[in-house]
């Protein structure tokens, strides 16, 4: 997943953490993909699939990340 993360919202310059306060990060931009606060649109390809190897609750969580307005990232998430 985090591998993922970083080859569709990095450039591959900066190191990121492998955890769910780094995806965090990544998500406000600034990492060489996306300015920082540009909106971030996500399409979740093979969401079931993720969903059955991650587990229920890994994947509500990470669909709350991206959601999270609050957070200071703004990103549209399609299945």
């Amino acid at each position: 997943f985090y591998a993922e993360i970083d080859r569709v919202l990095t450039d591959g310059t900066q190191k990121t953490g492998h955890n769910l306060s780094a995806f965090d990060d990544i998500l406000r931009g600034g990492f060489g993909k996306h300015a920082y606060g540009q909106r971030i649109h996500l399409y979740w390809k093979d969401f079931d699939v993720s969903r059955e190897a991650l587990g229920d609750e890994t994947a509500l969580r990470l669909i709350g990340i991206i959601l999270d307005r609050e957070s200071g990232h703004d990103c549209k998430l399609e299945f």
